[in-house]
């Protein structure tokens, strides 16, 4: 439930009071270049022959088939016969016959492992050109890197020499952002754009019932804050908001506070109306012109009849204190007299309002000579 006095203000005026300046990035330390990776191992042609004559031997055994055993093994079974026949025979023919056979499977044998030696050497070339290639291949590609190392590495180094410089700027830039003088200076160009968007009111000559009240809260406020050296006020009791909104034509503040750079709608809530009862300012009764202010960059502040009638002068304190929150000006706690808090009272409900019409509680708290002129 809400309590008296009711406060209630754009959110955004209330952030401006705790923005500050907008920190630069402090500038980052240089970066220093990373080297480019050497030529990989397998490319380097020193240890190029050991490597080719592995993956050789590892190639040659690949290539083996079954007539690389095969056809030496007939020869030699032919040749073996051949013995055997013309040892248990005594025949010189067949000691013949099987030497052209031998011969043929030693020239077999030959011409095979000449054609596996140049098949190696073949192999071994090709690979040979190829890892000359690629050598000069990442040769290039690593001079390359190193071109562009040796280039990062002098804007590295002058990077490494402005660094200083740069460090130095940034802290006396941070330094003149974090001073008081230019953080208020910053907070007066937002409190300028903010009240640049206020909805300003203009004069009315309709005369309000409860105008007597209004004007002597308006004086004390007058008293306390009006006539402050260097932070003038404008007090307004027949001011009007034009708003053309809706059911709302226009609107009539108890009280108009211009204050640089707010503008506050202070207002002096009764439970009911004296000459008919009809409950007022209950619970969500005033939620749409509330929300219609704050739309148009009001604050709002709501005492009750009884606060102001028993306490005038701390609901202007309360209102001072609720600049000094809004602004941050040390100014305006000097201008507080009286450190007692002003006593709350909860927001009534409809029901409740009916009671205390029924029970005239106004009657209890209202002066005498301001009840007369309600009762006109």
């Amino acid at each position: 439930m809400a309590v008296y006095p009711i406060i209630k203000y754009p959110k955004v005026l209330a952030n401006i009071s705790t923005t500050f300046p907008e920190r630069p990035d402090e500038p980052p330390y240089p970066k220093e270049p990373r080297p480019p990776s050497p030529i990989p191992e397998f490319y380097k042609l020193d240890d190029l022959e050991s490597e080719l004559n592995k993956n050789r031997t590892k190639r040659i055994l690949k290539t083996k088939g079954i007539l690389y055993w095969v056809y030496p093994g007939v020869s030699y079974m032919v040749l073996i016969l051949g013995i055997l026949i013309a040892a248990f025979h005594f025949d010189k023919k067949w000691v013949l016959l099987a030497f052209p056979i031998w011969a043929l499977a030693i020239l077999n044998e030959y011409f095979k492992e000449r054609n596996r030696k140049k098949a190696n050497l073949d192999y071994l070339n090709s690979e040979y050109r190829t890892a000359i290639r690629m050598n000069d291949l990442f040769t290039k590609q690593y001079e390359l890197r190193m071109f562009f190392y040796e280039l990062s590495k002098k804007t590295y180094l002058a990077d490494l020499e402005e660094y200083d410089e740069r460090i130095s700027q940034y802290k006396e830039e941070l330094e003149e952002l974090e001073a008081p003088e230019y953080i208020e200076e910053y907070r007066n160009e937002l409190f300028k754009k903010f009240y640049t968007q206020i909805a300003k009111p203009e004069k009315s000559e309709k005369s309000q019932y409860r105008v007597t009240l209004s004007r002597f809260l308006a004086e004390r406020l007058n008293l306390h804050i009006g006539n402050a050296e260097g932070y003038p006020s404008q007090i307004q009791t027949d001011g009007c908001l034009i708003i053309d909104k809706g059911d709302f034509k226009a609107y009539y503040p108890d009280i108009i506070l211009h204050h640089y750079p707010i503008v506050i709608d202070i207002e002096i809530d009764e439970p009911y109306v004296d000459s008919t009862g009809e409950p007022i300012h209950f619970l969500g009764y005033n939620d749409i012109i509330e929300k219609i202010l704050l739309e148009k960059y009001w604050c709002i502040i709501r005492f009750t009849e009884k606060q102001v009638v028993h306490y005038p002068d701390i609901c202007c304190f309360k209102v001072i204190q609720f600049i000094y929150e809004m602004t941050r000006n040390e100014f305006y706690l000097s201008l507080i007299k009286d450190k007692f808090p002003l006593p709350e009272e909860p927001q009534w409900s409809k029901e409740e309002a009916y009671q205390m019409a029924y029970k005239r509680t106004r009657n209890n708290y209202l002066p005498q000579e301001l009840l007369a002129k309600l009762s006109e």
